[in-house]
């Protein structure tokens, strides 16, 4: 398994015989090749390296963005290739796995809101792959908020939902939690957004500290007005 963020690579290596000299292993400096699928069927342009002393050819294969080697398990083979002494032949097929990495973003509220108690708060936020290509995820399997208050204080947010429809559209990766604060202590909140989508991607825990304020206004009375203004009961 290999992730895909960053650079990582993953060695691949085959080792070959001349199979019309006895089976023995080739020596350095012969041409070969591989090639790895981008999806679960389709083979990239190829990588091309030569042999070393014992006949082994290597290939440190880091899976990117772009070309986008998708999330999933891969086939990948290697042989000879393009080499004056040796026709091209492959080995058979080995597999491997490139995993992805969530993305979380917080979209509301905005960074140094500030709310009353007494109203209720939308948390509202997007996941996507760390790929481009790959965009927004509907699917994730796993996602939550936590919130922590200055004092040390933790609470969730619960229920978490999916605004995403099966059409996809603008929706696509969405989701929102409403959250009470009534009675929750007053000051700076931290929003922690959690995600989980294995084994194709890799976790996300996405810290926002101090985000926004919570504090607790009592409601300020106005002017009443009365009608009329003066006069008695008994007023014709």
């Amino acid at each position: 398994t290999i992730d895909r963020e960053g650079t990582n690579y993953g060695t691949l290596q085959v080792r070959v015989r001349d199979a019309d000299n006895f089976s023995n292993f080739l020596t350095s400096g012969f041409y070969g090749a591989f090639n790895v699928t981008t999806d679960a069927l389709t083979w990239d342009s190829g990588y091309i390296n030569t042999t070393n002393e014992s006949g082994v050819l290597t290939y440190y294969f880091d899976p990117v963005c772009s070309p986008l080697y998708a999330v999933g398990s891969h086939r990948w083979r290697g042989g000879t290739f393009n080499d004056t002494c040796y026709k091209q032949g492959f080995s058979s097929n080995f597999t491997l796995n490139v995993t992805g990495q969530l993305k979380n973003s917080l979209l509301t509220p905005n960074y140094t809101n500030q709310f009353n108690s007494s109203n209720n708060i939308l948390l509202r936020y997007n996941i996507t792959s760390e790929c481009a290509a790959e965009g927004a995820l509907d699917n994730v399997s796993s996602t939550s908020i936590d919130l922590l208050a200055s004092n040390g204080t933790w609470t969730t947010c619960t229920p978490v939902t999916a605004e995403s429809t099966a059409g996809g559209g603008s929706s696509r990766g969405l989701y929102n939690c409403t959250w009470n604060p009534l009675g929750h202590k007053q000051g700076n909140w931290t929003v922690i957004i959690n995600s989980s989508l294995a084994p194709t991607y890799n976790t996300n825990s996405t810290n926002y500290s101090n985000w926004f304020y919570l504090r607790d206004v009592a409601p300020i009375a106005g002017v009443a007005n009365v009608s009329p203004g003066t006069g008695g009961w008994s007023r014709p």
